[in-house]
């Protein structure tokens, strides 16, 4: 077995909030490094879609997930995992993070995954979080990335930016052979550079 250059414990089980494309492949991505991952979708077609075929019809065809990633459609559930990755799109996270702050225990590694502003009030999506769960340990993941290249296992870099223990467990908890994270402890410079490539 090849050992991993990734050399930080990993983080035991992650929860994945938001089940699109992106999300879905964020999952593959966890349970494809060896993490048990629980991911959740709001709507009950693509819980049902993954318990029974094992892929999402709706937001990821033709893509078969690995056996490790479990749906469900109980937040509660999802989040109850060492680190949780915030899949749901900047627009809507807001309310995402609403419905879930009343189950993330202190320092729980919340890992931001959309690129973006939020609208409504032009603040950075780390700022909203900051704002909706403070009690959080804020992470931000960001890189030139597509949902479908990375459900092919196509190589992929990204950079995840978190105070650096926290970083580097996370590195280690989704790094493998074609997903390469990079480790950063500037998170609002990750943020912003984020919003800017969507621009």
């Amino acid at each position: 077995m090849q050992k991993s250059h990734y050399t930080s414990i990993p983080y035991g089980s992650i929860g994945v909030i938001g089940a699109g494309a992106w999300g879905t492949a964020l999952a593959r991505v966890a349970a494809t490094a060896g993490r048990p991952v629980t991911l959740w979708a709001r709507e009950p077609d693509v819980v049902d879609s993954i318990i029974r075929t094992g892929m999402n019809a709706r937001f990821l065809p033709g893509t078969v997930l690995p056996e490790g990633i479990r749906a469900t459609s109980d937040l509660g559930d999802a989040a109850n995992a060492n680190a949780l990755l915030i899949a749901t799109p900047a627009q809507h996270l807001r309310d995402t993070l609403s419905r879930l702050a009343r189950y993330v225990a202190d320092d729980l590694p919340l890992v931001l995954c959309a690129k973006g502003i939020e609208g409504t009030s032009g603040l950075l999506l780390t700022e909203v979080l900051a704002e909706t769960i403070p009690r959080a340990q804020i992470a931000i993941l960001s890189g030139p990335s597509f949902a479908a290249d990375v459900a092919k296992d196509l190589p992929t870099a990204v950079t995840i930016a978190a105070r650096m223990d926290v970083a580097k467990r996370l590195q280690a908890s989704l790094g493998h052979g074609q997903f390469r994270p990079y480790v950063s402890d500037d998170v609002v410079a990750v943020a912003l550079g984020g919003a800017a490539k969507n621009v």
